[in-house]
């Protein structure tokens, strides 16, 4: 999540988060980057890599909620792979987690 003021740019395999100090995150560490001020700026090759690494990228409005998000066309492996192991989930465990769950909210 960025909060404050901030200008996001691709350099090489990372996203480069100008702020007081500029930060490197390598992309195939992110799964989500959610936008929330007003003040930031990104550029056509930060939302070209998003898309080739599997990066949802939601924006938010003035009130802090989710108003706008950014979804490539191919999702991230690691939803592909969590996706898999949930359906293999034993039959038993997986209505055991889901009664939890009920139970819960």
């Amino acid at each position: 999540m960025i909060s404050r003021p901030a200008k996001l740019r691709r350099e090489h395999f990372s996203l480069a988060i100008e702020q007081e100090q500029t930060a490197f995150v390598p992309f195939e560490d992110i799964a989500v980057i959610v936008l929330n001020h007003r003040e930031i700026n990104l550029s056509h090759p930060v939302l070209s890599a998003c898309a080739e690494y599997g990066i949802s990228l939601f924006s938010t409005g003035d009130n802090h909620q989710p108003s706008g998000v950014f979804l490539p066309f191919l999702s991230h492996s690691r939803t592909n792979r969590l996706l898999r192991l949930q359906l293999d989930i034993a039959r038993p465990l997986a209505k055991q987690a889901w009664a939890n769950i009920v139970r819960r909210k």
